[in-house]
């Protein structure tokens, strides 16, 4: 009795040996992600840009830029989504701010908005073109998350890119969700609290509403609502988005979290708004369940919803 089962055992594991084989050699022959993480010394801040390249042997004429947020942290590099749009042919350029620690605080927060944000990304791709580490002529997209798409039609328009993505992203600033929230016009939900105790350790609207209120009358260095400046909080509120994106041309892609807390509907309307008055220009908006703080499913879930913008072809 015993032999017929491990015969039968034996048997089975014969028929599907070739599909495991098969299988085997097709993870095998994926190509590894070939990554270096490095810094770009910019002179005329005087500092270092860090930042993560994931590039070919030859390098491609496809790359995508990711600008990840400034409120979160993530990980974008250890996800399938990244291995799966380097595999599908892409290069990819993460580009992150040095932290502000020890002696290099303060001059580092004193070069903490938009602005030089900006200036830094594109100064640090041109850099990389020069030393043809990425290809001079590539077809760009950028995909910005939370903070980081408030930065992604300045730096799409100067890159000439061809798919612009928003995840987590609005047309109005977080410091105006943020006065919203305090106005009542956005109503206080336990997710929106926890959100404001979670950044900002304030347990109360009212505390909240004090600490929103003084930013815009605070000397621009202080740092009255959490532990960034007055300065990056309104570089980012009066950043004129909302004319840089009805002048970003190509393809744009909206992702929303349901349960993100700083989405609101009404954005999304007031969107396909804005969204009419761009010419040549396509938008694919995209829904997902989910609170948006990139854990485990939400990453799959993205994936499924932009491999698309990616072809391997």
């Amino acid at each position: 009795m015993r032999f017929g089962k491990t015969l039968a055992k034996m048997q089975k594991l014969y028929k599907i040996g070739p599909f495991l084989g098969l299988l085997f050699l097709s993870v095998a022959c994926q190509p590894k992600v070939n990554i270096a993480f490095d810094g770009y010394l910019e002179p005329y801040i005087g500092d270092t840009i860090p930042y993560s390249l994931a590039s070919h042997e030859e390098p491609s004429n496809k790359v995508l830029i990711f600008l990840p947020p400034s409120l979160d942290t993530v990980s974008f590099e250890e996800t399938d989504l990244y291995k799966k749009i380097y595999r599908n042919g892409y290069d990819i350029l993460c580009i992150y701010k040095a932290p502000a620690k020890g002696v290099l605080f303060y001059p580092r927060k004193n070069l903490d908005f938009k602005g030089q944000h900006v200036q830094n990304a594109n100064n640090l791709i041109q850099h990389l073109k020069n030393s043809k580490k990425i290809h001079p002529k590539a077809n760009f997209s950028v995909m910005g998350l939370g903070m980081g798409s408030y930065m992604v039609p300045l730096i799409s328009a100067t890159q000439n890119a061809d798919t612009s993505i928003f995840i987590n992203g609005s047309p109005f600033s977080t410091f105006l969700t943020y006065e919203r929230i305090c106005d009542g016009d956005i109503p206080l939900t336990e997710a929106r609290a926890d959100y404001i105790k979670q950044k900002f350790d304030i347990d109360s609207l009212s505390t909240f509403r004090v600490k929103v209120d003084a930013v815009k009358t605070d000397h621009p260095e202080m740092f009255t609502l959490g532990k960034y400046t007055n300065m990056f909080w309104l570089s980012y509120h009066a950043n004129f988005f909302i004319e840089e994106y009805q002048n970003l041309t190509g393809k744009a892609v909206w992702v929303f979290y349901d349960d993100y807390p700083l989405n609101n509907v009404s954005d999304l309307s007031y969107l396909k708004v804005l969204e009419s008055t761009r010419r040549n220009a396509t938008v694919d908006y995209i829904n997902l369940a989910g609170s948006g703080y990139f854990k485990g499913e939400e990453w799959e879930s993205l994936e499924e919803s932009l491999l698309k913008f990616f072809p391997s072809n």
